[in-house]
């Protein structure tokens, strides 16, 4: 019943900011050419609006009776206008106005701190004007990441935006984008885009902030060379060059080798030196990692899940004399029996003058009954002993992004395991993506691989993207038991393995840098760490811990739970 009087209270008020008398304070609104006068009343203003609560605080009124003067050049007069109604009031109204005033009014009631409208705007601005919005992207998402308070309109943007890149890409005004903005579309991991183009782009960009820059980069000097490289160097980082085809590195990117850091150039040099530019429809189809074996079977059934998967990283330096190959393998195991995954990482690595070599044969079964996918297994190394010497011999993974392959099965078969389908178009050029698993997602992937040795954060944003993990055990098909783990698993370095807790989405892992056996002497190593996240959905909450006492760092005797 109160609410009926609401209606007049709002007219009221409306008729006390239309009348000429009891005002107590101007505001100027407005630059030159265009300004104009507004009268209101600081009571008003003061409990409407915190950042004019914030001028009036330095603004007393005079005693002498003078009015108050503020000025307010950073807002249209238009947009002020509609707001000065909707403090008083509390009505507003858009029918009369076009879109683009309304955003306006939406920046204007951002810098006044009026929270309610900034929500309410936003909201209708998505929802009643969704094709002016796709027409006007550049200004749309330009507006809402130069606003930080526009969520809504950020999100609305970033999604159309990954599915619709040209929209931004390719429009008109592309070049006037900020840094800021542009970092915000590139980093995006969701954006429908191949990565050459998204390079070629960021080169674009690059050259119209200098539109004194040659665009044939053969005739750039050192000088113009070193002005593109500092005007790149923030969105760099995010181009995932490791997703490239050996003919677009070679095609796109290495005539502006130099722009590149030098850690990055050298890293990127050394692996496509190997590859084949004539190959790029066999990649694209499928990576595998040289003189290793890839491992995949696919159950339907409900049970809970393990997966074992490989990473894999061919890495050429310079005058490298020999191939050290290694497979790394992650073991990862649901707690209770729900969901167990292990995974191997296999690299390649060419190292300068090294001695030996170490090649590993790849055996293969196909399997052709009921939609089973086809396995591959490296057959055993040689079990080494776990001495401090030969451990510290094993080289560090090094990152190669390759296509991932998951495995996840239900222990209880009423229990049901659910899928997200969805992968990142820029995952999945070449390269599918860096794990396909039901326990954990590629960002998790992303972060347990910068775990696997300590270098610098610069590299880490690189090497992080292209490691490449591949099934070797799964406790649902192989079996939940110690001699099953160290029948398949015994003789493979450096392993993971992700445990989910059942009942709950808490996660738990460790990683092993050297070969498991079944002896009973204690591993040496200081490179393996345990790991938990305590809700895999926030993967920023997590713990991890190192070895302090590396001579008992690993527990042979004990099945890895």
């Amino acid at each position: 019943m109160t609410d009926k009087f609401l209606p007049q209270l709002s007219q009221n008020l409306l008729n006390i900011l239309d009348d000429d008398e009891y005002y107590d304070i101007t505001i100027e609104v407005g630059s030159d050419p265009y300004v104009k006068i507004f009268r209101a009343h600081m009571v008003i203003l003061n409990y409407r609006s915190a950042y004019l609560r914030r001028m009036l605080s330095t603004n007393k009124k005079h005693l002498d009776g003078t009015l108050v003067h503020l000025r307010l050049p950073n807002i249209l007069p238009e947009a002020f206008h509609v707001i000065l109604r909707y403090i008083y009031g509390g009505r507003l109204s858009l029918e009369n106005y076009d879109i683009s005033d309304i955003i306006q009014i939406l920046v204007a009631a951002d810098k006044l701190c009026l929270q309610e409208l900034v929500i309410h705007l936003q909201s209708s601005l998505i929802e009643n004007n969704t094709n002016w919005m796709e027409e006007n992207l550049d200004l749309v998402y330009k507006t809402s990441f130069e606003n930080i308070s526009f969520l809504e309109l950020q999100n609305y943007c970033t999604d159309l935006i990954s599915k619709e890149p040209d929209k931004i890409f390719k429009s008109p005004n592309f070049s006037s984008v900020p840094e800021k903005l542009l970092i915000s579309l590139i980093k995006n991991d969701n954006l429908q885009m191949d990565e050459v183009q998204i390079w070629e782009h960021v080169l674009k960009w690059g050259f119209a902030q200098h539109p004194e820059l040659p665009p044939d980069h053969t005739t750039l000097s050192k000088d113009e060379l070193n002005v593109l490289k500092n005007t790149l160097q923030q969105c760099i980082p995010f181009i995932k060059f490791f997703n490239l085809s050996s003919r677009e590195f070679s095609d796109k990117v290495l005539p502006y080798k130099k722009v590149l850091p030098k850690e990055l150039k050298k890293e990127l040099v050394n692996y496509f030196w190997d590859r084949n530019i004539e190959s790029k429809s066999r990649v694209n189809k499928e990576v595998k990692p040289v003189n290793q074996s890839v491992s995949q079977t696919n159950k339907e059934s409900q049970s809970e899940s393990q997966e074992i998967q490989s990473v894999s990283q061919t890495n050429k330096e310079s005058q490298s004399e020999s191939q050290a190959n290694q497979i790394e393998s992650q073991t990862n195991k649901e707690s209770q029996s729900e969901s167990q995954e292990i995974q191997s990482v296999s690299q390649t690595k060419k190292e300068s003058q090294l001695e030996s070599q170490a090649n590993q044969s790849e055996s293969q079964t196909n399997k052709e009954s009921q939609s089973e996918f086809q396995t591959n297994q490296s057959e055993p190394q040689e079990n080494k002993e776990s001495t401090p010497e030969s451990q510290a011999n094993q080289s560090e993974p090094q990152i190669n992004k390759g296509s991932q392959l998951e495995y996840q099965a239900n222990k209880e078969p009423q229990s049901e395991l659910q899928t997200n389908g969805e992968t990142s178009s820029r995952e999945n050029k070449e390269i599918k993506s860096i794990i396909d698993s039901k326990i954990i997602t590629n960002k998790h992937a992303e972060l347990i691989s910068g775990w696997f040795y300590r270098p610098s954060l610069f590299s880490w944003v690189y090497k992080s993207n292209y490691y490449r993990f591949k099934l070797l055990f799964r406790g649902s098909r192989d079996g939940f038991t110690p001699s099953n783990f160290h029948q398949i698993c015994d003789n493979q370095i450096s392993t993971v393995m992700i445990i989910k807790v059942k009942g709950s989405n808490e996660i738990l892992g460790g990683y092993n840098p050297i070969a498991w056996n079944q002896n009973y002497s204690n591993g040496v190593t200081k490179d393996s760490f345990i790991f938990s996240f305590e809700n895999k959905d926030n993967i920023e909450n997590y713990i991890l811990s190192r070895v302090k006492d590396e001579t008992s760092a690993i527990k042979n005797k004990y099945y890895p739970i």
